[in-house]
């Protein structure tokens, strides 16, 4: 079964690999490359099911041109980017926006709640959003509305979308909500805490969901348990899968964790600051993390030494984008956005004046959407 899940997930496409300061213990891991991407050029959150946030095929902007602007009172979360190209980002106004790569405005959706968690494409244009209202929504690509789901409570949490159509969201009802492509549930899991995160899915199938309780639950496609692995503080940071199946958390605590795909800890690494952002996986399974010491950090997967350090005077809240070149994009809270080198070396910057609370997002032409506290900066070489 293992073959077939895996031979699927090569059909639906795609290479993926990964890139976090302190003090560390040990195992070992495999580096490897297999993760699949669901849909267009920056489909969702972390760009694929595994959340690696790596564009294996993709380079990014040398320089620094700002190709146009898109002013906005609002916050915007991360763009999530179709097939044809159009922009979609959720607001803290509590609409989802379509805008075209010329930045024009096609459409909204109001939902009744504001929405912090950042938007998904499934392979057949449909987009998910997830609204403090309690609510996950489906849309058409022309706005109207295709489905809505109710939780409990607020959803924080990013959807996700597996090759085979399940739509995957956690709730601060405590639970993680496996929905079938037409909005009926298929499965919850309840676990001992509130779900902030985004939930990822492994190229094994395995599906990891982080919890306020502390633990780093995965399931299997039936929403069963397979293990938990506790940590001491309260886990808002998302997971990323390696090509091997472990997955890489950081911690309130300030400890990033590697945990193999049957859950003992491979190694920790401890930081002097919480670890808020989530990881990226880099080419051969490097991790990059910022954390809220200020810095942005290269980690090594394989013993989680620290390769090379980065100040960029401010917090960051979530993943750098990788691309192809090994080139790091994020911004932070300093109100800067950073292009570094694969070896740390800072390639340009931005001041946007603002603070940077989402992760950019990189079409397959090389674009990038940076999101603010308002403005909205499209990079182009």
């Amino acid at each position: 079964m293992l073959k077939s899940v895996k031979f699927l997930l090569l059909l639906v496409m795609v290479f993926s690999l990964a890139a976090c300061g302190t003090t560390s213990t040990s195992k070992m891991t495999q580096p490897g490359a297999v993760a699949a991407v669901d849909g267009a050029g920056w489909p969702m959150r972390g760009l694929n099911a595994q959340r690696t946030s790596h564009a294996i095929n993709v380079a990014g902007p040398m320089t620094k041109t700002i190709k146009w602007q898109h002013n906005e009172e609002n916050v915007l979360t991360t763009t999530a980017i179709g097939t044809d190209g159009t922009l979609y980002a959720g607001s803290y106004d509590t609409n989802l926006y379509a805008f075209s790569k010329a930045g024009k405005s096609i459409w909204k959706f109001k939902t009744g709640g504001i929405i912090v968690a950042s938007p998904a494409i499934g392979a057949d244009g449909t987009i998910y959003v997830a609204s403090q209202d309690t609510k996950l929504y489906a849309l058409n690509k022309d706005g109207s509305l295709k489905w809505e789901f109710k939780t409990t409570d607020r959803l924080l949490s990013s959807p996700v979308v597996s090759s085979d159509g399940t739509i995957y969201v956690g709730s601060y009802d405590y639970h993680v909500y496996a929905l079938n492509s037409d909005g009926t549930l298929k499965w919850k899991n309840k676990t001992n805490g509130p779900i902030h995160s985004s939930i990822a899915i492994a190229p094994d199938g395995t599906i990891y969901a982080a919890s306020g309780d502390a633990n780093l639950y995965a399931l299997d496609d039936t929403g069963k348990e397979k293990w938990h692995y506790t940590t001491e503080k309260a886990l808002t940071s998302s997971p990323a899968v390696l090509s091997d199946s472990s997955v890489v958390i950081g911690s309130n605590e300030g400890m990033l964790y590697l945990i193999s795909k049957a859950g003992a800890k491979i190694w920790e690494r401890k930081f002097d600051a919480p670890l808020e952002a989530s990881p990226a996986v880099g080419a051969r399974n490097t991790i990059f993390i910022g954390c809220n010491d200020n810095k942005m950090y290269m980690i090594s997967p394989s013993n989680g030494d620290v390769k090379w350090e980065y100040n960029t005077q401010g917090k960051m809240l979530a993943p750098p984008v990788v691309d192809k070149n090994g080139t790091l994009y994020f911004g932070s809270t300093s109100g800067y956005f950073f292009a570094l080198g694969g070896n740390g070396r800072p390639l340009w910057s931005i001041e946007t004046g603002k603070e940077i609370l989402y992760q950019a997002s990189l079409d397959s032409d090389g674009t990038l959407y940076v999101t603010s506290v308002g403005p909205m900066f499209v990079i182009k070489d």
